[in-house]
């Protein structure tokens, strides 16, 4: 895959011009740009619509839909490479929400094992985000790693005015919270 010619709907990163996320592809496209290596330390972002990743992730009675198709989204940055391939800037969601986040890291990936919209945040402020109707599914986690909608790995990083509603996760490790072989986690707010 090739570096985004025009990954965002403009801006140049500054607090008063942040780069803007309007569209799913422009979301990727960032995805993209982080886990490529550019952190983007101390530069400005803001999503200026809803997000639609997937649709119809969650059933309407709050169960995950087992029966649908869904791409798997790529999280922002890659966890144990603190060094490279982390987001270190301001990302202000506006408001706005991402529906259908839908990740599933099955038993023999052995490339990511957190999973989170940002994999890993290092000096770093995510603000004013909703996720909703969303779904995780982390067979690989373990005590040390991190499985969340957020973030899954935070060094010195502020989250706030963030919500998650009706949302899963599920994990056979031990990284959600639970200390167990099976752990399922939802929000039905």
């Amino acid at each position: 895959t090739e570096k985004p010619a025009k990954p965002f709907d403009g801006g140049d990163g500054t607090e008063s011009n942040p780069y803007r996320i309007r569209t799913a592809q422009q979301l990727m496209n960032f995805a993209w740009m982080v886990n490529d290596g550019e952190e983007y330390e101390g530069k400005y972002f803001l999503m200026t619509d809803d997000i639609v990743l997937n649709e119809n992730v969650i059933n309407a009675d709050g169960t995950f839909n087992s029966t649908g198709s869904f791409k798997d989204c790529v999280g922002i940055g890659h966890y144990n490479t603190f060094v490279d391939d982390d987001f270190g800037g301001i990302f202000d969601g506006g408001g706005h929400t991402i529906y259908g986040f839908y990740r599933n890291i099955k038993q023999d990936e052995k490339k990511h094992y957190t999973a989170a919209l940002f994999y890993c945040l290092d000096n770093a402020i995510v603000q004013n985000l909703n996720i909703s109707h969303s779904f995780i599914y982390n067979y690989q986690a373990n005590i040390a790693d991190g499985t969340g909608y957020i973030a899954g790995s935070a060094y010195k990083s502020t989250i706030a005015n963030c919500h998650v509603t009706k949302s899963i996760i599920e994990s056979c490790g031990y990284g959600t919270r639970g200390h167990g072989k099976y752990n399922r986690f939802f929000s039905v707010g």
